[in-house]
């Protein structure tokens, strides 16, 4: 669905097809872990592309970045699907610090535990 002038909406069974041939309810709890809403317009669910583009992007980024770190991004511009994409993209990448680690540190005794406040003070 594009109407002149406006972003580009497709329907949850297209994101399915995008998906690997998923079913529309696991396209649609996709849609939902990446914060991508869904509009119910006749009946029908759409999502904007654009927002699909974007999450399937930062992934590519996300790899990218892994494998390449200084030059990640030229590399992902040369396959971005768009330059909005990709701007949006590179953004929201360069803000995030998604590279740093979510480990928890256990205590296993109470000197490993006095130690530790000793060292994060």
């Amino acid at each position: 669905m594009n109407l002149e002038g406006h972003l580009p909406m497709i329907p949850v069974h297209d994101v399915a097809v995008i998906l690997g041939g998923v079913n529309d309810e696991t396209a649609s709890k996709w849609l939902k872990q990446n914060g991508i809403p869904i509009h119910k317009m006749c009946k029908k669910k759409n999502v904007f592309q654009i927002q699909v583009d974007i999450v399937l992007g930062k992934l590519l980024a996300k790899d990218l970045m892994k494998s390449n770190p200084k030059c990640w991004e030229e590399k992902y511009q040369l396959i971005a699907k768009d330059q909005k994409v990709y701007q949006y993209v590179v953004k929201e990448l360069n803000g995030e610090n998604w590279l740093l680690p979510n480990t928890t540190v256990l205590d296993i005794s109470d000197t490993d535990k006095k130690l530790r406040e000793k060292l994060k003070a």
